[in-house]
């Protein structure tokens, strides 16, 4: 590997945290990919000519925010899964600079058009979160963003670049960011040859793995479930409902993220007690339906006995609904059972809703990172998948042993 040269930086940060900044650096770049174990503390030492006390402290902060893991006897290894980046940092990447010196990156990138489609409003809002931190990322690093709202004659989601991509390539753009957050995965994959046939790198963005010959940043529904369970097996549940009244793909991998939890944590995956509508629900758009479903299903699980100390709910509005129904009936989000949700949408904070929150301002803060140095001449094939979190309130502070029931 090439020797890297460590040197104080004029804003005063120490060199353990420059030390931190380039081992960082490695593990996005994916020179140490994801699981992998890091090189020995000697051959660091050697390679960036420093004392062992200094890698220490830039390994032990490493630790500490999730980047990189330790195991007894084996040694330090990456995480498998990264946190989010830290958007405090000023580093740049040479590439980066590269860009920021020239101002040649321009990112073509295009979305359905909420007002003119009538999309579900939770999907619009993710496009549009994740469209402003691609634009803001590619802005701070001296490039622009090219952006479309898709509007066809017929309307056909599946294909969002071919209406734009001759008009991107006139206006002068050099790459592509392709957002399949909600796209079939065929359509990414038409999409993406499109782009390989106009000869532009091309970085995907999307809501579940898969193995695309480009650079690919990710988050998945699946890890949101596993990670909403871990959260409620941590306060001590073990006798958890999942409401799930909807027909969708999203929920059915929340749901098996949560039996990953409850097998990881050595309980029966059919301790999670999965209760459906029989009506399934299909109506995205309309909220009112999820709010008395989940106020519906939560009802009648406490009616016909159904042991639950806590509640998962496959989105906010299903927990907003189990939570006023429960009311009715004299249970207390929070008090006689914890309640979490998903998509950390507006009625959960109203509600104070412990909720997952997906990382959509990392999302595409990382997808435009890397089109912007694919464009400065790097040959990059990324894969990363960002964790979201689960954000606390008061629907999940108290430990189950502490409930009401």
């Amino acid at each position: 590997m090439k020797t890297t040269s460590i040197q104080m930086g004029s804003r005063g940060h120490s060199l353990a945290a420059h030390v931190e900044d380039v081992l960082r650096g490695r593990v996005r770049e994916g020179i140490y990919p994801p699981g992998s174990l890091l090189p020995g503390r000697r051959l660091l030492c050697a390679e960036l000519d420093i004392a062992p006390t200094t890698l220490d402290k830039a390994i032990k902060s490493l630790l500490s925010d999730g980047t990189l893991r330790a195991e007894a006897r084996r040694g330090t290894f990456v995480a498998d899964t990264l946190p989010p980046a830290d958007r405090r940092s000023n580093s740049v990447r040479p590439a980066a600079r590269r860009i920021n010196d020239g101002g040649g990156a321009r990112i073509g990138i295009v979305s359905a058009d909420n007002d003119l489609f009538n999309m579900d409003p939770v999907q619009a809002l993710f496009d549009y979160m994740t469209v402003h931190a691609v634009e803001d990322r590619v802005s701070s690093l001296g490039g622009g963003l090219l952006y479309r709202a898709w509007q066809p004659r017929q309307y056909d989601p599946a294909y969002l670049l071919d209406g734009a991509a001759d008009e991107f390539v006139r206006l002068g753009a050099n790459a592509f960011v392709i957002l399949a957050l909600h796209q079939r995965f065929d359509a990414a994959d038409r999409e993406i040859k499109l782009a390989e046939q106009l000869g532009l790198p091309t970085v995907v963005v999307s809501a579940s793995a898969r193995e695309w010959a480009t650079s690919h940043v990710w988050t998945d529904n699946r890890l949101a479930g596993r990670l909403a369970m871990e959260h409620l097996l941590e306060a001590g549940h073990r006798h958890v409902v999942f409401l799930a009244p909807y027909d969708a793909w999203w929920e059915d991998e929340r749901i098996l993220g949560a039996r990953d939890a409850m097998r990881q944590a050595g309980l029966s995956e059919e301790d999670l007690i999965v209760i459906r509508d029989d009506r399934r629900l299909d109506d995205f758009l309309d909220h009112k339906p999820a709010i008395d479903a989940g106020e519906l299903l939560a009802v009648n699980a406490h009616r016909q006995g159904v042991p639950f100390t806590a509640l998962l709910a496959a989105n906010d509005w299903l927990a907003a609904g189990a939570i006023q129904g429960l009311k009715a009936v004299g249970l207390c989000a929070g008090e006689d059972y914890a309640v979490v949700g998903f998509d950390d949408q507006a009625i959960a904070r109203q509600h104070q809703i412990s909720s997952f929150r997906f990382p959509l301002d990392q999302l595409g803060a990382e997808a435009a990172e890397l089109a912007v140095r694919a464009v400065g001449g790097e040959r990059l094939q990324h894969r990363l998948r960002i964790a979201g979190q689960v954000v606390t309130r008061r629907s999940s502070t108290r430990p189950a042993n502490q409930l009401v029931h």
